[in-house]
Formats: C-alpha cells, sequence, structure tokens
C-alpha cells in the first residue's frame, strides 16, 4: 500500500478492504487568506473524510456538511485548503441485479 501526501506535512494511512469501493482525493485551496475553504464531491460521490491543510499557523478544523467538506482558519494565516476523500460504489446500478435472495 502506497500513502501519497506533501514534502511538508505527515501522512498516515488508515486502510480498509473494500473491493466495492472507488474513491478520490479532491482539494481546494484558498488564494490568499479566507476563514472558510469549501471543496465538495461530484455527483454520485459522497464525501467520507474531510481534512485541513495550513499553510499559516493554525486552522480551526473541518467538517462534513450537505456533501462538503469545510475548513475553517484563522485571521493571520497565509490561507487554508480543503481536502475531501470522495467514494462511491463501483456497483451503483443495480439494473440486471440478480440476487437468489427469498
Amino acid at each position: 500500500t502506497t500513502c501519497s501526501g506533501r514534502k511538508d506535512a505527515t501522512t498516515h494511512a488508515s486502510c480498509c478492504h473494500a473491493p466495492s469501493l472507488e474513491c478520490q482525493v479532491k482539494e481546494h485551496a484558498s488564494v490568499g487568506f479566507t476563514e472558510k475553504v469549501v471543496v465538495s464531491c461530484d455527483d454520485g460521490w459522497t464525501v467520507t473524510g474531510c481534512h485541513p491543510y495550513s499553510r499559516g499557523f493554525s486552522t480551526h478544523g473541518a467538517y462534513i456538511e450537505d456533501n462538503t467538506c469545510i475548513v475553517t482558519s484563522s485571521r493571520g494565516g497565509k490561507g487554508a485548503a480543503a481536502v475531501a476523500i470522495c467514494c462511491r460504489s463501483k456497483h451503483s446500478s443495480f439494473h440486471g441485479y440478480n440476487s437468489n435472495y427469498k
């Protein structure tokens, strides 16, 4: 398993076996300072993780609201980035699904 990250950040991996899921990382960084930075998943994808990345001295944290990752930061910093993990089922359509369940 490989884990990619930034050169100026510490990266930790939490791994699980989920062959029916596909996931991607989306990131949005502010240009200059803004108190909130947001990034959303594309249609059909769900935010399963939301993480802050600070280019200054502090962020107040990250949270998920309405399938959007929101990061807040303090004035005086150089801005922040919102990093969302977006996942969807590889089998999103059950059309033609044949079940033996009775």
